[in-house]
């Protein structure tokens, strides 16, 4: 099966929206080895990833371990920035923004031709 590109992308994570579903992203923590096994999947519905994107850094590992202890627990073992993180989710937001103002354009110029 084909993967969407990424929303954000660097050497401790990976985010990209579900292809099974448009209203949850898969993220991966880590870095990715020689054998692409050390990153920790998660899912992330849209609102959540919004939600924790506008989250101050203070408050994040609150409410990260709300919802998953398992994801806080890999951002301490990968010895994983909270600012990192923060600023990670932030460009995963503006991407998806971006990308949606872009279909938008494209779906009103195609009303225009039609």
């Amino acid at each position: 099966m084909a993967e969407e590109k990424p929303v954000y992308e660097d050497e401790q994570f990976r985010i990209v929206r579900n292809l099974l579903t448009s209203d949850c992203y898969d993220m991966w923590i880590g870095k990715r080895q020689e054998d692409g096994t050390s990153r920790i999947h998660f899912y992330l519905p849209r609102g959540v990833l919004k939600d924790l994107a506008e989250t101050n850094i203070g408050e994040l590992e609150r409410k990260l371990n709300l919802l998953s202890p398992e994801m806080t627990f890999a951002l301490k073992e990968g010895r994983i920035d909270w600012m990192n993180l923060s600023l990670s989710l932030g460009q995963a937001v503006l991407e998806e923004e971006r990308r949606y103002q872009e279909w938008e354009r494209i779906q009103k110029a195609g009303k225009a031709r039609g």
